[in-house]
């Protein structure tokens, strides 16, 4: 049947899909919108901060922030993630998880708040701006640990348009606040803390009215044993490990790069990665949508189609982005960052290709914590975390900018090949179901396009 009439196959898998295809190409806008609304924001005031501020300030706000960003990146243990995949997979428990997911991460917050508070003296360097600053980010550490709780019940409910209208309206209001008090002249590093420690309270301020409904009294609400703190410390936990990995494959390199080469290099590195990390940002979306849908929907032949097909197209749209950015960076990279960036090329070229080679990968990462198996996941991202840093440590020598990105393309690749070797061997999806485009994923690419552009033009008429 397929060889004589091929369009009707491809129309049935299409018809097949439909329902599914429209609500997962939904939920994909929604979580584009949150994945970039937070770098194009931060793209967007990079110079107003940098022209108010000066250098020294501009410093002076980011040395304040930066041991905040840490320790919700590296203390919240994973709590995060696992109030998505517990919400999504346990619908009628939710009250429940919030109260014990809130506790544990209150806890987190106030002790990683003391942590902060004992760190700012070191940190501070004998800069008295500083020191204050860093206190103030302490006090507000607890507060933005909570920010997580009601995004994640927002997400685990797959109310995706919500948590994208928080994140839009949080950015812009960031982006306003900047934009006044530099016309103002008002623009000082303690400002600038403020807003940078406030947003997160004010999102969480947004999810109030959401919160009342989802966790009220007209909710039906069940508990459960299972669903303790150890089943919520025990996920995270094994997400945690993962998290760890992720900040030596992403952060370390540039740590130990001024030691082992110079600051020139970490300069051209810096801009390359901006660049070369920018397609990124389709696998981080896919990866959000996937983790709370799979969660939901438990093991399924349905689900393992659904996660190898969002794989392939997400590896299709990374390397279209990323061929688009490398056919023309080495003409607008030097243009935007100045001629002495021309230098970053070579690397930024590796990077993309990078992220090219990891994206599909990545999205397998999440199918493995949606099935329960998030220490699979972590252990993907430990194997190549070491690997990564033994060809860093190897390279960025005598290669420099160069060395490190050849570091993160191996640290990419391994990740997400291991995490396609664990599905495979765990769930039985065969590897080369990952790779390559089916006549069918361009038939739902240009479905799910159709749709989101059809409901913009008949609003419009």
């Amino acid at each position: 049947m397929t060889a004589e009439n091929p369009g009707s196959a491809a129309g049935a898998s299409v018809a097949a899909a439909e329902a599914p295809a429209e609500s997962f190409s939904r939920k994909m806008v929604f979580s584009f919108a949150i994945n970039v609304a937070v770098p194009l924001v931060s793209l967007a005031t990079a110079p107003i901060l940098a022209q108010s501020l000066g250098v020294e300030g501009r410093g002076v706000v980011a040395a304040a922030v930066a041991p905040l960003l840490f320790v919700v990146a590296v203390g919240a243990l994973g709590i995060p993630d696992a109030i998505i995949y517990f919400v999504a997979k346990h619908s009628r428990n939710a009250r429940q998880i919030a109260s014990r997911a809130g506790v544990l991460l209150f806890a987190l917050g106030v002790l990683c708040g003391v942590l902060v508070w004992i760190s700012a003296v070191p940190l501070a360097a004998g800069n008295a701006e500083l020191l204050r600053l860093i206190g103030m980010t302490a006090l507000a550490t607890p507060l933005n640990f909570m920010a997580a709780l009601p995004r994640g019940l927002a997400l685990g409910s797959h109310r995706w348009k919500l948590a994208a209208s928080v994140m839009l309206v949080s950015a812009g209001l960031r982006l306003t606040a900047y934009l006044v008090l530099w016309l103002g002249g008002w623009l000082t590093p303690l400002m600038a803390v403020l807003i940078i420690l406030a947003m997160p309270i004010l999102e969480s301020l947004c999810y109030l009215p959401f919160l009342i409904r989802r966790l009220g009294p007209n909710e039906r609400h069940e508990k459960s044993p299972a669903l303790g703190f150890a089943a919520i410390t025990s996920f995270g936990g094994r997400l945690w490990f993962g998290s760890l990995a992720g900040i030596v494959l992403s952060r370390m390199d540039q740590l130990l790069m001024v030691p082992l080469s110079n600051a020139k290099q970490l300069g051209l590195y810096v801009v390359a990665v901006s660049v070369g990390e920018a397609p990124g940002v389709i696998a981080s979306a896919v990866r959000g949508v996937i983790l709370p849908s799979d969660a939901a929907e438990g093991e399924s032949k349905q689900a393992d189609e659904r996660l190898q097909r969002a794989a392939r197209i997400t590896s299709l749209l990374t390397l279209l982005s990323s061929l688009a950015l490398a056919a023309t960076c080495w003409w607008w990279l030097p243009i935007l960052f100045g001629r002495d960036f021309s230098a970053a090329v070579p690397a930024t070229l590796v990077l993309l290709l990078a992220s090219s080679l990891g994206a599909g990968g990545s999205v397998a990462g999440a199918g493995l914590s949606a099935r329960n198996r998030p220490g699979l996941r972590s252990l993907s991202m430990g194997i190549a975390a070491v690997l990564n840093l033994i060809v860093f440590l190897l390279l960025v020598g005598p290669l420099g900018a160069v060395g490190a990105a050849i570091s993160t393309l191996v640290g990419n690749f391994v990740a997400g090949n291991l995490n396609l070797v664990w599905l495979s061997r765990k769930f039985g999806m065969p590897i080369a179901g990952f790779y390559g485009v089916r006549r069918s994923d361009l038939d739902i690419l240009w479905f799910a396009g159709k749709r989101v552009l059809r409901r913009p033009r008949a609003r419009r008429g």
